[in-house]
């Protein structure tokens, strides 16, 4: 068999991955033949020898991570850390309790009432609602 010849691009450490696509190559045209033809178990062997042939001759390297990357995987990392912690804020202090009762409150007063049953639930937002509505009409009232 033959061994595949290294471009000295190909040796570059900057274009030794991905390998070059064969395009390169002649491609072997099969002589017409008179007699009746039969399946050729020798070209697939061949073909496949070729293939491992060449996942043996192409080194395999690990990519570098540019700067960019290891800044994006960083920043991420961070950012995940972050909404983690300020979840836990919310859900598990006292000031985060009084922090999303204010929320809900400011949002009872507005059209969208709906969206405090995600800070305080849906019982405690009816409870709120009723008693924002009496506090209304008792002004009105007046």
């Amino acid at each position: 068999m033959q061994e595949r010849r290294t471009r000295q691009s190909d040796r570059e450490l900057g274009n030794s991955y991905p390998p070059r696509s064969h395009t390169h190559r002649k491609k072997n045209k099969r002589k017409p033949s008179a007699s009746v033809s039969q399946p050729d178990n020798q070209t697939t062997s061949s073909q496949q020898m070729s293939k491992s042939e060449h996942l043996q001759a192409s080194p395999v390297t690990k990519k570098k991570r540019g700067p960019w990357q290891s800044f994006l995987n960083v920043a991420s990392a961070v950012l995940l850390l972050a909404v983690t912690i300020g979840i836990g804020w919310l859900v598990f202090t006292p000031a985060g309790e009084l922090f999303r009762s204010r929320t809900a409150d400011k949002i009872i007063g507005t059209p969208n009432q709906q969206w405090a049953k995600f800070l305080i639930g849906s019982s405690e937002t009816e409870r709120r609602i009723k008693l924002f509505n009496s506090r209304m009409n008792s002004e009105l009232t007046e």
